[in-house]
């Protein structure tokens, strides 16, 4: 199924922070947080990606958020 492929996309966001470990240990902590946080986002969207392979992109979002307002202004 789907389980080697998130298995190995969780080895290399392992392997990404073992090379890293002496970096974050010196950095500050908003540093920290950020690069965990933005790996962490990058492992679950890499998941997400797996499981729902036509899962719309950033630029259809917009475009959904958006429409209404191109639409009210005349911007078709």
């Amino acid at each position: 199924m789907r389980w080697p492929a998130i298995f190995g996309l969780t080895l290399v966001v392992a392997l990404i922070l073992i090379v890293e470990r002496k970096r974050i240990k010196r950095s500050t902590g908003k540093s920290k947080m950020t690069f965990l946080f933005l790996t962490f986002a990058g492992w679950v969207i890499g998941v997400l990606l797996l499981i729902f392979p036509n899962m719309p992109g950033p630029s259809q979002v917009w475009l959904v958020i958006f429409k209404p307002l191109y639409n009210m202004v005349g911007l078709h």
